[in-house]
């Protein structure tokens, strides 16, 4: 499963939603390829400024995907979003061991909130 390399400790049977479905190759390489499309063209992530609500971005600090970066970038666009890094996580909050709880409650928390 590649999930695994970009995982800390995985949960393998969580009734994710997603299990039983199979993967559509052909469907993520198309939205992939939009989505650096629309970077080329400067449209994304300029166009997020646009986002008025209240954004929340979750990032595991073991996620191969650099949440910090990406953070300092959207920030730009989006000002007032906030951002929380969940130890002991990849990129699969709800998914992981050490970081699923917590996941839940920092989501329930910051829904409250406002």
């Amino acid at each position: 499963m590649h999930m695994r390399a970009q995982s800390y400790d995985l949960i393998e049977d969580t009734d994710d939603g997603a299990a039983g479905f199979p993967a559509d190759d052909a469907g993520h390489v198309e939205t992939w390829n939009d989505v650096l499309r629309l970077q080329q063209e400067n449209i994304e992530p300029a166009a997020f400024s646009a986002i008025s609500a209240r954004v929340l971005m979750i990032h595991g600090d073991v996620d191969p995907h650099p949440g910090p970066a990406t953070r300092d970038t959207l920030r730009r666009f989006i000002p007032a979003l906030e951002y929380i890094s969940l130890d002991r996580c990849g990129h699969e909050p709800w998914r992981e061991r050490h970081a699923r709880d917590r996941f839940v409650e920092v989501i329930r928390q910051w829904l409250n909130a406002k």
